[in-house]
């Protein structure tokens, strides 16, 4: 789990305001699935979470079987923590010039890729890596080390595609924020070979994100 997210650390999956559909073939989602306020989850197909899933009171979920949710279903919960840790992870590591209380950005660049060297970003101490163009990733690892934290601000659109964003210790999942800025937010995977031996698409750190994620299929090693 991410420090910056305080409260919010025992959701793996957090969603207020919004929607949550899973479904397709068998795929898991480890941990809690928290949603807040008056936002709807809903499973089909073989999906399911290996955690509780947590309904705020206005919120609702279709498919929430206990099949699907090994946890069981927790009405009425007060998520009210959770969502304010989100929104402090956001306002906190957002840049001040794209609209958050954060510091600015160390690294600005096109493309995620054109400052990697043999497929490999290395640095140390904390990055604020600022994405300014839509980004496809083929395959990517994020090293360092044991200081080292990645951010990337992702100002526009961002595809995992038949490849993996992944750390190299002693970097971990734990050690990278993807936080989505702008009107044109989408995190989306392609490639990713389902089933028991998902998924050839993969991305490593936690997400922030008011858009679209679609996943057909991919992992994401993090909380969103």
């Amino acid at each position: 789990f991410n420090p910056v997210f305080g409260p919010a650390a025992d959701c793996t999956i957090l969603n207020f305001g919004g929607s949550f559909t899973s479904t397709g073939p068998a795929g898991q989602y480890q941990g809690d699935l928290c949603i807040a306020d008056s936002a709807h989850a809903s499973f089909s197909g073989s999906n399911f979470v290996t955690g509780k899933v947590r309904l705020a009171p206005d919120a609702t979920c279709s498919g929430c079987t206990p099949q699907r949710v090994l946890g069981g279903v927790e009405l009425n919960a007060d998520l009210t923590a959770e969502v304010q840790a989100c929104q402090d992870a956001r306002e906190n590591n957002t840049p001040v010039s794209l609209g958050g209380s954060g510091p600015e950005c160390t690294e600005t660049v096109t493309t995620l890729q054109s400052i990697a060297v043999n497929g490999t970003i290395t640095r140390s101490a904390t990055n604020i890596i600022c994405l300014t163009q839509n980004q496809t990733v083929k395959g990517l690892k994020l090293a360092g080390d044991a200081t080292t934290k990645y951010v990337f601000v992702v100002e526009k659109t961002f595809k995992f595609q038949d490849g993996k964003v992944q750390t190299v210790a002693p970097v971990e999942p734990g050690d990278v924020l993807w936080i989505f800025v702008g009107a044109t937010q989408a995190l989306t995977s392609s490639g990713g070979g389902g089933g028991a031996s998902c998924c050839k698409a993969v991305l490593d750190g936690s997400v922030i994100i008011d858009g679209k994620i679609a996943l057909a299929p991919g992992l994401i090693n993090g909380q969103v």
